[in-house]
């Protein structure tokens, strides 16, 4: 699928509640094994990398499922209509708030 064809169908997902339009606090990776994208309903096989993550208010509490290119496509055209400075994956990777020195 082409990246401007893949945005476009991501964004209608995002705009019709197929796609999670919220926080993902949690998600996890590795190796495919057949499921289907839900961002390009493409499958990711097992020479592929699969990101999951359940979204903090979608109604099903079902794991989201992406191809590595189809979660960024994902994350950029969320940041494209969130608030200044919101991004999925800076949430994600933010630095620890530990008080602990050394840490």
């Amino acid at each position: 699928m082409e990246a401007e064809d893949l945005r476009r169908l991501i964004r209608s997902k995002l705009d019709d509640g197929r796609l999670p339009y919220d926080c993902m606090p949690r998600f996890w990776g590795g190796r495919g094994n057949g499921e289907q994208c839900d961002a390009c309903e493409a499958l990711i096989t097992k020479e592929q990398l699969v990101i999951e993550g359940v979204a903090s208010k979608h109604t099903d509490k079902k794991p989201t499922q992406f191809h590595v290119k189809c979660f960024y496509v994902w994350d950029a055209e969320l940041r494209a209509v969130a608030p200044p400075g919101f991004s999925i994956l800076a949430a994600a990777i933010a630095p620890s708030t530990s008080t602990r020195r050394g840490v």
